[in-house]
């Protein structure tokens, strides 16, 4: 960690963030140890949706034009930051008056015969209120796929995240919790 921390300084960082699985408490102890603090709880969900919404207008672009929006959230998990996401791909959604309401950064995989095999979620932010019609609008949006079952993924979403629960309630099942953490670095 000390090493790690002669890094940072070189750099002139002035953050270090990390992730821990939450059931690893030697690691988080060792973690607060050296100042780190948890500031929020980080989930991998996954579940299965037979999509049959009509889509949301949206617009494609690509994960590197989000920081271009006021609205992109830069301060995640790194794997969740567009420069992670390798074959990534970026929506923007838009309400009828063309008001973006929320954007998703995700990628999606296909097995041998073509055919849709998984999408995953980094980012998915909503603006508005969240409602399972949304949601699944978004997901036929993503997957361009319509009345057939596509499995999906978060990776690392906050709880925080008001789609969490509700992807909760829509039948997907945890596999994975993390703690994110963080130190302020001073010199």
């Amino acid at each position: 960690m000390e090493e790690a921390f002669k890094v940072y300084s070189e750099a002139g960082a002035v953050v270090a963030t990390l992730e821990a699985i939450k059931e690893n408490e030697r690691a988080i102890r060792l973690y607060e140890k050296f100042g780190y603090e948890i500031t929020d709880s980080l989930f991998y969900i996954s579940g299965t949706l037979e999509l049959s919404y009509t889509p949301l207008t949206c617009e494609s672009i690509r994960p590197e034009q989000l920081p271009m929006f006021s609205f992109y959230k830069e301060n995640v998990p790194w794997q969740c930051q567009w420069q992670s996401v390798r074959s990534g791909e970026a929506q923007i959604y838009f309400d009828s008056h063309q008001n973006p309401i929320g954007y998703s950064l995700y990628k999606r995989t296909w097995d041998q015969n073509g055919i849709l095999e998984k999408v995953f979620l980094y980012q998915l932010e909503l603006f508005d209120e969240v409602n399972e019609e949304t949601i699944k609008a978004i997901f036929t949006s993503i997957s361009e796929e319509q009345n057939k079952p596509v499995n999906f993924m978060t990776i690392n979403a906050s709880l925080s995240n008001p789609v969490i629960p509700l992807l909760l309630d829509l039948g997907f099942e945890k596999k994975t919790e993390q703690v994110q953490m963080v130190k302020q670095i001073k010199y």
